[in-house]
């Protein structure tokens, strides 16, 4: 004990010295940290209208900084002013000489409008009007003695006359085309713009077969361009109607048909009232429009030919009579005196009405011009003649449960927005009901498909179009 008490005592005292020792301290400022001190090395000063600056330099380090000098602005010296009187044309003010830099300087305050010119009455020249330049007259001013254009005297361009075009590059698929027209007047060509081409697709092979119950898919391209699409299709039911429930089923898969479905006339199937009375369950859409269009009666392969004129004039009367959605509208046919002649049987919006009314309508308008509404009555599509035009109610049914369906992919054999050869446009696809409007006795009530806007059509407007379906 006597050697080991010693030797702790030694290690304790050191160890205590060396933890209580003086340390550095941190307050004292490094060597390279300081005070920068400042001292103007070169001056540019500045000047009535354009800044200057200052340059410093630090004694200590060397490093530089620039500040600016504003402008000092312009002093006037007020015993200097002269006037400058307007002209017809130009402004007058008063301007003074600067005392610092001698510059003459306009006094903003102190702008005075131009007098405009005093025309006299003698004419001094008139200048015709060309196919793009307006004509006018002139007449000497009685100030400025120079000549002026009478504001009252302008006469609108003529306007080119046009002779028959040449098309010097022919529209594609892809590109636009151009077409020249000669002017006769001026001897100036006229360019306009040809719409492209619609493509012309041609089906190539089949890329995923098909059945009734399963979706493919035909692979597309143009046969003038390199684009292609695909188009999704499925293979028509074999439907049986089973007599005692109404229900229709697929003799081959057993699929029970529902909204959705291809149905018997080759349209959609897109209303099942879920139980079979008064004679029908569901109801199909027609595979295509009749479409109204203002013009003379044509078709094409879009409505595979169920595209019909509206617009017809009696030239005996000279009344403009037109058939918006079957209806033939003027004063001699539906409207007598102030008194509607469409009856209450032109009026159900309910679903279930759309053939009351259509057929009421029939009776009214059979025998007079063509109408939408006896074109669908006396439709044939796939064997089928059982058409109507839907009620306002059955045609809002009609752009809920196929227009706006659109699922992500095609497994269930459903379709995207717009399948169904439905009008896609926000300027045309307004379709018509067979409902009688409320608040127009000569119109009826319609659906706009591409953002459901809700109309009562009177006069049938640009595009509108019918898209018959059928009971069953």
């Amino acid at each position: 004990m006597k050697r080991i008490i010693p030797f702790l005592l030694i290690i304790f005292v050191l160890s205590v010295s060396c933890t209580n020792g003086p340390e550095p301290s941190s307050s004292e400022p490094s060597s390279s940290e300081h005070i920068c001190d400042w001292k103007e090395t070169a001056r540019d000063d500045s000047s009535c209208v354009e800044s200057g600056s200052v340059t410093y330099n630090c004694t200590i380090c060397g490093k530089e900084k620039t500040e600016t000098i504003k402008p000092k602005g312009h002093t006037l010296d007020l015993s200097s002013g002269i006037n400058v009187a307007p002209t017809c044309t130009e402004v007058g003010y008063t301007k003074y000489t600067c005392i610092l830099c001698g510059s003459e300087v306009i006094d903003a305050t102190s702008y005075i409008s131009p007098l405009g010119h005093d025309l006299v009455d003698d004419v001094y020249d008139v200048v015709n009007p060309t196919c793009t330049e307006r004509g006018y007259t002139r007449h000497l001013c009685s100030r400025c003695n120079l000549p002026a254009i009478d504001e009252s005297s302008y006469i609108n361009a003529l306007g080119h006359t046009l002779e028959e075009g040449v098309v010097s590059k022919e529209p594609t698929c892809e590109e636009t085309g151009i077409e020249v027209f000669h002017c006769s007047v001026c001897d100036n060509d006229v360019e306009e713009e040809l719409e492209r081409l619609p493509h012309h697709w041609i089906e190539d092979h089949l890329l995923v077969d098909y059945t009734c119950s399963n979706t493919g898919e035909f692979l597309y391209h143009c046969k003038n361009c390199n684009e292609t699409k695909i188009r999704i299709t499925k293979a028509a039911h074999h439907w049986v109607k089973n007599i005692v429930s109404g229900v229709y089923e697929c003799s081959i898969c057993g699929h029970e048909m529902e909204v959705g479905d291809i149905g018997p006339a080759g349209g959609l199937i897109f209303y099942d009232k879920g139980q079979f009375i008064d004679g029908w369950r569901y109801i199909e859409a027609a595979p295509n429009d009749l479409q109204i269009i203002n013009g003379i009666p044509f078709a094409d392969s879009f409505a595979d030919g169920y595209v019909f004129t509206v617009w017809h004039r009696n030239t005996t009367t000279n009344v403009e009579v037109f058939h918006v959605e079957g209806y033939v509208i003027s004063d001699e046919w539906l409207y007598v005196n102030g008194t509607t002649k469409y009856g209450s049987d032109c009026t159900g919006t309910a679903i279930g009405t759309g053939k009351q009314n259509t057929y009421s309508l029939y009776d009214l308008v059979k025998g007079t011009e063509k109408s939408a509404i006896q074109y669908t009555i006396e439709l044939e599509c796939n064997g089928f003649t059982d058409w109507f035009v839907p009620s306002i109610e059955e045609l809002r049914v009609m752009k809920s449960n196929i227009y706006d369906y659109e699922p992500e992919r095609y497994e269930d054999g459903r379709w995207k927005k717009g399948y169904g050869n439905f009008m896609l446009s926000d300027s045309y696809g307004e379709y018509l009901s067979s409902s009688e409007s409320s608040t127009n006795v000569y119109g009826v009530m319609g659906v706009r498909f591409y953002d459901g806007w809700e109309f009562n059509s009177s006069r049938g407007g640009g595009l509108q179009v019918v898209r018959p379906c059928r009971y069953l």
